[in-house]
């Protein structure tokens, strides 16, 4: 109550009478708008293209940077969960009535990771301008960096599962092109159909988690769920079990034991891409999904421990694993492996708000 009364009486500016959700659409499509303009008007100039692709992703993170300076500047803001459209079967007010949403989630959360992900996606691509030559087809590059871009934000800013389990299948695409840049090495290609399987099996077992959510709450929204796990409609092993599937598609996504093997294959993608898998990238996808069903988890004691104790493991291994690495790539693989399992572990131990 005092800090609505306090959030009522500070002084407005800009900032507060600006929209979180609708710029935060807008870091959304600046990455797929380049993309599309270089696929349709530049894809034969190299330099235009690659300048579109830097100067689109830097508006990306400077909406980014708004969002986060609306959260800071008012935190109480109520417009968090913009819908912008909306399919529905059967008649409404029915029993039967089927409805899917997409819009853009605004919080705290969301705008950190937004930032995040714009902001190093924005390093990334300055650091490609150097390291990519005109033989290594930086224009194709540099799509893949702007579709992966416009995939991790889209999971950032999802308000469903039914979004989250779209954006994690383009994520899962765009892992596999970026790691199979150079499709004339055999080490690349086999490196990329390893992350693209273990990222099924994460994406299949998120379509088996939306599927028994949908079927036993009728809703995929986080915000509405977050209210209704422990509401008696689903008992403990039901609990277990949906968080289970959702847990299984995080740690294929962000390299948790046993799903682990797929990040130092990563090591065959170009450095910047290997850059951006390994600090924004898919990796930490599954870290965000973690975070944003942390509501399901806290109801499941099991389901916390089993976060506990898969992170712990993934935190020795990687720390020990690369340890004897002689390739720099892959000891960075496996010591982000480590760190991975350390934020994984956090929510099993009961810090999940610390996310």
């Amino acid at each position: 109550m005092t800090l609505a009364l306090l959030a009522a009486a500070a002084p407005r500016g800009p900032l507060d009478t600006w929209s979180p959700t609708l710029i935060a659409l807008f870091a959304l499509l600046l990455p797929l708008i380049a993309l599309l303009v270089i696929l349709a008007f530049t894809i034969d100039s190299r330099r235009l293209s690659l300048a579109i692709s830097v100067l689109f992703t830097l508006a990306a993170a400077i909406c980014a940077l708004l969002v986060v300076g609306i959260e800071v500047a008012h935190p109480l803001h109520l417009e968090r969960n913009g819908t912008f459209l909306q399919f529905f079967t059967g008649q409404s007010g029915s029993a039967a009535q089927f409805v899917l949403q997409w819009g853009v989630l605004a919080d705290p959360l969301a705008a950190t990771m937004l930032a995040a992900v714009t902001i190093t996606s924005l390093f990334v691509q300055v650091f490609g301008l150097g390291f990519i030559r005109r033989e290594d087809g930086p224009i194709r590059f540099y799509c893949v960096l702007l579709f992966a871009t416009f995939a991790m934000i889209g999971v950032v800013l999802a308000t469903s599962y039914f979004e989250m389990l779209l954006f994690f299948g383009l994520v899962s695409l765009s892992t596999y092109l970026m790691i199979g840049h150079w499709w004339q090495r055999h080490e690349s290609t086999g490196a990329a159909a390893l992350a693209f399987f273990i990222s099924v099996i994460g994406d299949l077992a998120l379509l088996a988690a939306v599927a028994y959510i949908y079927f036993r709450f009728s809703e995929l929204n986080f915000q509405t769920l977050a209210g209704q796990y422990t509401g008696g409609k689903v008992s403990a092993n039901g609990l277990f079990i949906m968080s289970a599937l959702v847990f299984t598609a995080a740690a294929a996504k962000s390299a948790q034991f046993p799903f682990h093997v797929w990040l130092p294959a990563s090591a065959q993608a170009p450095a910047p891409g290997a850059a951006l898998l390994h600090s924004a990238g898919g990796a930490l996808c599954g870290i965000y999904l973690i975070a944003r069903s942390y509501a399901l988890f806290h109801s499941s004691p099991r389901a916390l421990a089993l976060l506990a104790i898969v992170g712990g493991i993934t935190a020795v291994f990687g720390v020990v694993f690369a340890l004897f690495q002689g390739n720099l790539k892959r000891a960075i693989a496996y010591t982000t492996m480590g760190r991975l399992g350390h934020v994984g572990r956090h929510p099993g131990r009961g810090w999940g708000p610390a996310l």
